[in-house]
């Protein structure tokens, strides 16, 4: 199999939970819950006959979006650790393969230039026969009888309900509370965690940089949650301004993880070694042009108040 001719096929993308102003916490987390099984089972059975990059990437985006989903709620329904800990390995599994493909697919045709146009011929080409069995392995996972059984194994415990027997002494008021009204802590405890991470942005290292990249992804998905109960204006307005904060910062982790890929490569390839100091050197370009609209972006973020829409029982509020 080539990485050239990996087919484009269709793939099922994540996005808004339609969510009505009457369902309880836990309907409401059901809901999230089963909607990120689905998109992760539609990816899933895309990439068991021949492996998909952008499939992939679903997949973990579905992962990731049940995880931000299980530690929104945690203050309300607790997950048991066998299954979080299926989520964690399903995503170090995966993720490998992802950095591979973003550094091949991605990375690479954006840094080629006609000086160093050699290099990186040589490179993709040393690159592309060391992808093949991490595709493999890939594909083997996904169709393993572990990780299917993760998925079947969460959604029966949703669909049984299992926290209530996993936990005696629940408090049912607390399940039974008013999704729309929770929604609003919840989102905020999110942007809080954003906000004192984003304040670090000026000087940051890579790992700071990662840190504020992660929280901005925990708010994306849960503004996706639940962008039924906020303004709709106000919303599209903050997550396009925050995709585009997401986008810079993932430029610069894509750049630092392709240069941990190559430093593990790079003393048996001497044009590995080669491609990994233009990306060094990259990586730090890139610092230096993006930091100031990084740090636009975030203040623009912050100036923006989220409102839950009008309800007939609950006024509305900004924060």
């Amino acid at each position: 199999m080539s990485f050239d001719s990996l087919k484009d096929k269709a793939r099922i993308k994540s996005g808004m939970v339609e969510l009505s102003d009457n369902l309880t916490v836990e309907d409401a987390f059901s809901k999230i819950a089963i909607q990120c099984l689905e998109n992760i089972e539609s990816n899933k059975d895309g990439m068991i006959e021949d492996y998909d990059i952008e499939g992939l990437h679903q997949l973990r985006v579905g992962l990731r979006r049940l995880k931000t989903a299980v530690y929104l709620f945690n203050q309300y329904i607790h997950v048991p650790e066998a299954l979080l800990s299926e989520i964690k390995w399903s995503n170090s599994i995966l993720g490998k393969a992802r950095d591979w493909d973003v550094m091949l697919l991605t990375l690479l045709p954006k840094l080629e230039n006609n000086k160093d146009k050699a290099i990186f011929i040589e490179a993709r080409a040393i690159l592309n026969d060391r992808i093949i069995p991490i595709h493999q392995d890939t594909s083997l996972f996904v169709s393993s009888n572990r990780f299917n059984e993760f998925i079947c194994s969460f959604r029966t415990w949703i669909n049984k309900k299992g926290w209530i027997e996993l936990d005696e002494t629940h408090d049912r008021q607390k399940l039974e509370q008013s999704a729309y009204h929770v929604s609003k802590h919840l989102l905020k405890i999110r942007l809080e965690k954003f906000y004192k991470e984003g304040k670090k942005l000026s000087g940051a290292d890579i790992r700071a940089r990662h840190q504020v990249r992660k929280a901005a992804k925990q708010v994306n998905y849960t503004l996706q949650f639940f962008q039924s109960y906020f303004s709709s204006k106000l919303t599209g307005s903050y997550l396009k301004n925050l995709s585009k904060l997401q986008d810079k910062l993932g430029l610069l982790n894509d750049l630092a993880i392709a240069q941990q890929i190559l430093r593990q490569l790079y003393k048996h390839e001497s044009t590995l070694d080669k491609l990994n100091d233009l990306i060094r050197k990259q990586l730090k370009s890139s610092v230096d042009e993006n930091m100031d609209e990084i740090n636009k972006l975030f203040k623009k973020l912050m100036a923006i108040k989220l409102e839950v829409h009008k309800h007939p029982m609950i006024e509305t509020e900004s924060f």
